[in-house]
């Protein structure tokens, strides 16, 4: 299919989606509502409406980007960062700002992430081969694990209402982003667009990475020089997803693999598209999370969702990728 009727494509379902999440909710928004100009209604698009949208489409196109970048990076199509443990050092960074300080959750989920992947690139190195792709995954589920736990341990020792805060957290909502401010939704839109600018700076970069360090070098490329500007660009742009929203998985494993099937694997098109598919994507989840409340009487965390259709789809690509293995040897 010829690019632009991809991006076409893209465009109008997230038009749908944006569509679709200014109504949808504990009540149902219509366009004579809006219309009417209701204070009720213009209160409610105002406060819950227009935030989940702009903050689903934000962080989605950053979580969809950063998954492209990780999956190039380390030559792994199963990347992601709720997978490669950097949300989890994110969120671990997030909770223990919570718990000492009371605040600054951007800062720990800063360093918690640049750690995370620093560990991760170090040990891609050690594991060079055949196997340093289930290498590195293995040692993502084992830092979520870690995170984890530390994360347990800290919620069994503060108090009742520290505990609470740090569960709603975490769970992955998009209804923390209601008591967010014009200051906080500048600071996405502006990570969203740097990621973004500086990843399709290193776009033909990452084209050649894909066929190896030893080859992308002997192409012209600097695969020393540029793999750690776009890992610690990719960790800050996942803190600051993780800050906001708390632990949000596989929007970056979902997004890339669906445009691949596309438009192939050129990152000029492959990182702005695989942006637009996970707001579409996240945009959708928290549609459905939303609309749940009409069988469960409470909202679902949109978390939840991305996991349902994400769990799946990683199992499928990681029997294709097996089966590659395989065939390769």
């Amino acid at each position: 299919m010829k690019p632009w009727r991809v991006v076409l494509a893209f465009i109008s379902l997230l038009g749908l989606a944006i569509l679709l999440s200014l109504t949808t909710g504990t009540s149902h928004i219509g366009p004579a509502e809006i219309l009417a100009g209701d204070p009720t209604t213009l209160t409610i698009l105002k406060n819950v409406r227009i935030p989940h949208v702009a903050f689903s489409i934000l962080i989605g196109a950053i979580l969809g980007m950063v998954g492209a970048i990780f999956q190039s990076l380390f030559r792994n199509p199963l990347a992601d960062p709720y997978i490669l443990g950097v949300s989890g050092g994110a969120a671990l960074g997030a909770t223990l700002s919570i718990a000492l300080f009371g605040a600054l959750p951007w800062m720990g989920a800063g360093i918690g992430s640049l750690i995370v992947i620093a560990l991760i690139t170090l040990i891609a190195g050690w594991s060079r081969g055949t196997s340093a792709g289930f290498v590195v995954l293995l040692a993502g589920v084992m830092i979520n694990s870690f995170c984890g736990a530390i994360i347990l341990g800290l919620r069994s020792v503060i108090s009742a209402q520290k505990s609470q805060e740090i569960l709603f957290y975490l769970v992955g909502t998009l209804s923390s982003v209601e008591s967010l401010d014009s200051t906080d939704l500048g600071l996405a839109i502006l990570v969203t667009l740097l990621t973004l600018f500086i990843s399709l700076l290193y776009a033909k970069d990452l084209d050649l990475m894909l066929l190896g360090d030893q080859e992308a070098q002997s192409l012209g490329s600097n695969p020393d020089r540029i793999r750690p500007i776009l890992i610690v660009v990719c960790s800050l742009s996942v803190a600051l997803a993780v800050s906001f929203t708390g632990l949000i998985g596989f929007v970056g494993l979902v997004a890339p693999h669906l445009v691949r099937i596309w438009v192939g694997p050129r990152h000029r098109l492959l990182l702005p598209l695989s942006g637009i598919a996970g707001a579409l994507f996240l945009c959708f989840a928290d549609v459905v999370a939303r609309y749940s409340f009409h069988f469960f009487e409470t909202i679902l965390p949109v978390g939840a969702v991305t996991a349902i259709v994400g769990a799946p789809v990683f199992l499928f690509f990681l029997k294709l990728h097996v089966g590659a293995s395989r065939g390769q040897s």
